[in-house]
């Protein structure tokens, strides 16, 4: 919450790049998986060895007449040595098998993946919208003075046991009354105000839309989020 909009931005980039990352590798995987299933027998492997230490597992199954061991980077608490469990393996190619739990967790992952990926991504457009939004409205937006009505505490919002500044503004203009809200402000709002001696605060309008709107406290020392929930009264 308290870091900058540039900082957020890279941040949900990197977890949607890391969601990508998920899904191609365990994307990869399932798709391994899903060619051997194509082509499948089943056999019941006999467990050689649980490694507990480096996570692993050791089975071995055999097919016309030939053994074979496969290494499983898995292990389960229904498994003990020396007792069996089911191997799907490749009929043309019996050295490519897998366990159904396998399979069942690289389905998983690749689906984590994607979510991760889908968050990440909308949450870098959202913020970047909200960066083009802030710097239109700060260049060529129409700047008005709005009276401060009101600081309080906005209990709606929690995050590591704090909870933000909400101020509210109001403006007149042509006998219409526009109230403005930032409804986030992570520092003392009111210090500000006390120390700069404020009446006003500068909001940048949309000239054509008074609902788009930005509460410029940034220019006395402090930089704000969101401002949203404009109302108009007549």
């Amino acid at each position: 919450m308290k870091r900058s909009k540039k900082t957020l931005r890279v941040f949900a980039l990197l977890f949607g790049i890391i969601g990508i990352l998920v899904t191609l590798i365990f994307g990869i995987i399932g798709f391994r998986y899903f060619l051997v299933y194509n082509n499948r027998e089943i056999s019941y492997a006999r467990i050689m060895e649980i490694n507990h230490k480096e996570g692993y597992t050791v089975v071995r199954y055999t097919t016309n007449e030939q053994s074979y061991n496969r290494k499983l980077r898995m292990i389960d608490s229904s498994w003990y040595e020396s007792g069996y469990i089911t191997v799907i393996y490749d009929k043309n190619n019996p050295n490519k098998s897998f366990i159904k739990n396998q399979a069942i967790t690289a389905l998983s992952l690749t689906i984590v993946g994607i979510v991760f990926s889908i968050i990440g991504f909308i949450a870098y457009m959202m913020l970047r919208s909200y960066n083009k939004r802030k710097n239109y409205l700060l260049k060529k937006g129409k700047k008005i003075e709005a009276k401060i009505e009101k600081v309080s505490i906005n209990n709606a919002i929690h995050f590591k046991g704090k909870n933000p500044y909400q101020i509210e503004l109001s403006y007149t203009e042509n006998g219409k009354e526009y109230t403005f809200i930032h409804k986030e402000l992570w520092f003392d709002v009111n210090k500000v105000i006390e120390d700069n001696n404020l009446k006003t605060i500068e909001v940048c309008v949309d000239k054509k839309d008074y609902n788009n709107y930005y509460i410029n406290l940034g220019k006395y020392g402090k930089n704000t989020n969101k401002n949203k929930n404009v109302k108009k009264r007549k």
